[in-house]
């Protein structure tokens, strides 16, 4: 089944950084200004998870061009069980991607609550390959990237997954999980 664009990927004319786009239901026109191309160092550690146990997170940097983005980063299992790495519905698809989120004040709790838990921009290449499988202690490293143009002024938050395990997950942890970074970076 197709995916649905989302409105950041509706092909359009571009002039320069901007376009202008119908707002959805307001029948008015509004400007949307894409990012420029930069290349944001990150430097981020976090553990998704709790006593240790999870998944740790490194997100080096995120570089953004003209028509696509990057990540480099790395995906330790520190879980203590085997996790595969799949997404329902689409045969050898991953969750490794990009959330959007504005910078309205509890933007991102919403989507939670809401379960609206699929990343917006999703990767589609992945340097090295990811495993099918990520063992306990396992750590994965490289680039995952895609086409795709982010809105300036987003907030981005990387996520990893979608993790799945047949094993009984050690406390605190589902079976099924995104790990997705508790920091977002502000894109100008």
């Amino acid at each position: 089944m197709p995916r649905r664009p989302s409105a950041l990927l509706l092909p359009l004319v571009v002039c320069g950084a901007s376009l202008v786009v119908a707002c959805s239901g307001s029948g008015r026109e509004s400007e949307v200004a894409f990012a420029p191309p930069q290349t944001l160092p990150l430097g981020w550690r976090e553990l998704d998870g709790d006593h240790g146990r999870g998944f740790r997170l490194e997100v080096r940097s995120l570089r953004i061009t003209h028509d696509r983005w990057a990540v480099e980063a790395s995906v330790t299992n520190r879980t203590g069980v085997s996790y595969v790495i799949d997404r329902p519905h689409v045969p050898g698809g991953t969750k490794f991607g990009l959330f959007l989120t504005s910078s309205e004040p509890g933007d991102w709790e919403r989507r939670v609550s809401a379960r609206r838990l699929t990343p917006e921009l999703i990767a589609t290449r992945f340097e090295p390959p990811l495993p099918q499988i990520l063992y306990p202690r396992a750590r994965w490293s490289g680039t995952f990237s895609a086409q795709g143009r982010l809105r300036s002024g987003s907030s981005v938050r990387v996520a990893f997954g979608r993790f799945r395990t047949t094993e009984i997950p050690p406390p605190g942890l589902p079976t099924h999980l995104m790990a997705v970074t508790r920091r977002a970076a502000r894109l100008g």
